[in-house]
């Protein structure tokens, strides 16, 4: 029985892991002449967008937080250590680029805007060393959004999707660095054998420690890749042992509740917190149940029994990673 269900709670934890909303909008871009001094730059905040209807992602109301994910690209490839500045758009207003952020190795910025009504339109451009590499206008930002944008030097700027605020603090890499499944099972696992009546408590603990330790190397090694991105147009890469990544799935966020779609279709759901550098990502006894069941197939009456003792009704599993 222990052999039997250990595998099939592993090859579940190995398919196991960690609200983009994706569409493609074109704005308008104004590029200026390369290596003209930013001082020199005049920027057109006349001009609005000439595809799709840009307006409906502009609404009225207030709220007083926003932000843009910028992602520079140069010849297709991404740009880092560049700077990005936003500033508002108001007809007849001077340009104020009052927020900014650097571009990362992968070539985003994350660029937080607060004001007493952040909705409207927005204009961007890119900076290096005091030299104008290119700017942008008619970027739709809502209150309580983060909008996700592709910035090609001397091409046009490209939205690629909108996500709830909450949903921002998500995107990024992430490397996991530890679970209290381990712990949990092996508190329920001891209670249950010492309910039987057959081992002391000794003997209850060996065992539980012979199968929980093959557990933990499994979820050490073999669990999770190396890092998770997660992009802000709702999908996400995992990097492999080459250090090579690729996109292995899409995911989506309301409120605290975090849904993952692997290349393979399993569905993960659970609720997901971040506290600065730290994520953590919980799922319930029940939530884990389907992961399990998706992964495994239906359980007969004795490895659900086994299950049970395991995650108790009131249970969660919790796993951690930290941002890279």
């Amino acid at each position: 029985m222990f052999g039997r269900v250990r595998s099939v709670f592993v090859s579940a934890m190995v398919a196991g892991t960690i609200s983009g909303c994706g569409g493609d909008r074109i704005t308008t871009s104004m590029v200026p002449e390369a290596g003209r001094p930013v001082e020199e730059a005049q920027v057109n905040s006349g001009q609005r967008n000439s595809g799709m209807p840009l307006g409906k992602l502009a609404v009225a109301g207030k709220m007083e937080q926003a932000a843009i994910v910028a992602l520079v690209l140069r010849d297709g490839a991404p740009l880092s250590g560049v700077t990005v500045e936003i500033s508002r758009s108001i007809s007849g207003a001077p340009a104020d680029f009052a927020w900014s952020g650097s571009t990362d190795a992968q070539g985003e910025a994350r660029i937080t805007i607060g004001s007493n009504n952040v909705n409207g339109y927005y204009r961007a451009r890119v900076v290096q060393d005091g030299t104008l590499l290119g700017s942008w206008s008619s970027i739709p930002v809502n209150g309580g959004y983060a909008v996700s944008v592709e910035l090609p030097i001397g091409g046009k700027a490209r939205m690629t999707g909108s996500a709830l605020l909450s949903s921002a603090d998500i995107v990024g890499t992430w490397a996991y660095v530890g679970t209290d499944m381990v712990e949990t099972i092996s508190r329920n696992l001891v209670a249950a054998i010492l309910e039987q009546g057959l081992v002391d408590s000794t003997v209850a603990v060996a065992i539980v420690k012979e199968f929980t330790g093959e557990m933990e190397t499994s979820l050490r090694d073999s669990v999770w890749s190396p890092g998770r991105r997660f992009h802000a147009d709702g999908t996400f890469e995992d990097q492999d042992s080459t250090g090579t990544w690729s996109v292995t799935g899409t995911w989506s966020a309301m409120g605290n509740t975090l849904t993952i779609i692997e290349e393979d279709g399993l569905v993960l759901e659970g609720s997901v917190d971040v506290d600065g550098d730290r994520l953590t990502l919980t799922f319930t006894r029940e939530q884990y149940m389907s992961i399990v069941l998706q992964a495994a197939g239906e359980l007969n009456e004795e490895d659900r029994e086994f299950f049970d003792a395991m995650l108790r009704e009131d249970d969660v599993i919790r796993f951690f990673f930290e941002a890279r």
